[in-house]
């Protein structure tokens, strides 16, 4: 029994602050792409600020959690991390 590999990278730029992007469609071309039939399809955001949501793409929710994003995470907060350039 072989076990083929696949990896293709997704690059992308936003252009807000806080956004979301939906890759449900890049990723399923990659796997067609891919011939694989049967496996696991592992998607990670390499950065640290970057996240993956597995969720449904509806407008209510997407701005549910960017509105969250936001005040947990107000660009005008003092942020100690930020400090590291100073």
């Amino acid at each position: 029994m072989s076990c083929k590999v696949y990896e293709e990278t997704i690059v992308f730029s936003t252009t807000n602050r806080f956004e979301l992007v939906d890759l449900t469609h890049r990723v399923e071309e990659i796997v067609r792409r891919s011939g694989v039939k049967n496996g696991i399809c592992l998607v990670f955001a390499p950065h640290a600020t970057g996240a993956i949501i597995a969720n449904e793409h509806e407008r209510g929710l997407m701005e549910d959690i960017l509105e969250s994003i936001r005040k947990s995470y107000p660009p005008d907060y003092p942020w100690r991390h930020n400090r590291i350039d100073d």
